[in-house]
């Protein structure tokens, strides 16, 4: 029987109904109920995405939870970085996106959480540190004079539990990034 064990997940399960429609309590009901305990990697990922078709990162959250639930995470190989990506294509300059992350107090009005950036190339990248030896690298892509594509690369993230949680973070800054941009 599967208990919420609150040292194994960060995704709780009012999100996790928000993402698949079903809680943990669920997922687990569900894969027992397939004998997913006795499949392989592959045959677990397929139990998840027959009930939608999720992205690669909240199959891998799901089933992260289900063999840590079994104990069958140990006997894994581990995986040294997950990392995730996010996209915007916003109706704004360059020059003004990339203000965004560079000016501290534009900065502070969507994104507080970033304190330094750690290495800027004007109009191409920047760095930054987050959380626990985390890194993110934004990119900046011109799509004409007054359109620009930022991709977002979050890397060296613990486990696939808190790349969804990431993953769901950095859609709601970006979001928040195009509301303040498009407003200016």
């Amino acid at each position: 029987m599967f208990r919420e064990s609150t040292n194994l997940t960060h995704v709780s399960s009012d999100r996790l109904i928000a993402l698949t429609g079903m809680n943990w309590m669920q997922w687990m009901s569900l894969l027992d109920s397939e004998l997913a305990f006795r499949k392989n990697l592959g045959e677990i990922k397929n139990i998840i995405r027959d009930q939608a078709s999720f992205d690669e990162i909240t199959t891998g959250a799901i089933l992260e939870k289900y063999l840590q639930e079994k104990g069958l995470l140990e006997k894994l190989p581990l995986v040294k970085e997950i990392e995730i990506t996010s996209t915007l294509t916003i109706e704004t300059p360059l020059h003004v996106a990339e203000s965004a992350f560079t000016d501290l107090s534009l900065r502070n009005e969507w994104l507080p959480e970033v304190d330094l950036i750690l290495k800027l190339n004007p109009g191409k990248n920047l760095r930054f540190a987050w959380q626990n030896a985390q890194v993110v690298v934004v990119t900046f892509n011109p799509k004409g004079p007054s359109k620009c594509q930022i991709s977002l690369q979050h890397s060296k993230l613990p486990d696939m539990i808190s790349s969804v949680e990431m993953k769901s973070f950095w859609k709601e800054k970006l979001a928040k990034l195009a509301r303040l941009l498009e407003s200016k």
